[in-house]
């Protein structure tokens, strides 16, 4: 054989199996974004400290997280409850379940797995601080503007 025309091949097989794999897990992560519909892609939470944005569509591109990190009680066929459906404000009567409050739910689950995500695997995450999260009456009407 040819050691020339052999690494030449071996090059172009690499090559061609390394786009492959790129593009497949393009493809995968836009499967679940095409998925969310559009009123769903940015979910405002009013809270007594300001407005809270969750970035659905970029959680759901995450390669650490699926849809049962979130929708925890999601069985297969089902249709997804939102998160208030089970956990409820403080003062608001429960649905019978032992679901803990909104508050608790989201200290717990979100900030729990960016804290996790900082810690345990060295990779950035979501907010962790109150500030970054809840809004601010400053920007209620703008929370693109927010300076993270």
């Amino acid at each position: 054989l040819h050691p020339v025309k052999n690494n030449k091949t071996m090059e172009s097989i690499i090559l061609r199996t390394t786009y492959f794999i790129i593009f497949s897990l393009f493809a995968a992560f836009q499967i679940h974004a095409a998925e969310i519909p559009e009123d769903k892609k940015i979910i405002r939470f009013e809270s007594e400290f300001g407005l809270v944005n969750f970035y659905h569509e970029l959680h759901a591109t995450l390669r650490t997280t699926s849809c049962s990190s979130c929708h925890h009680t999601l069985n297969e066929g089902e249709t997804i409850k939102a998160c208030h459906d089970c956990h409820k404000h403080e003062g608001e009567p429960d649905n019978g379940t032992d679901a803990p409050k909104i508050s608790r739910a989201f200290h717990v689950r979100c900030k729990g797995c960016h804290q996790y995500t900082m810690r345990e695997e060295h990779k950035r995450a979501g907010p962790v601080t109150c500030a970054l999260c809840h809004l601010g009456e400053a920007y209620q009407d703008a929370p693109e503007t927010h300076p993270r």
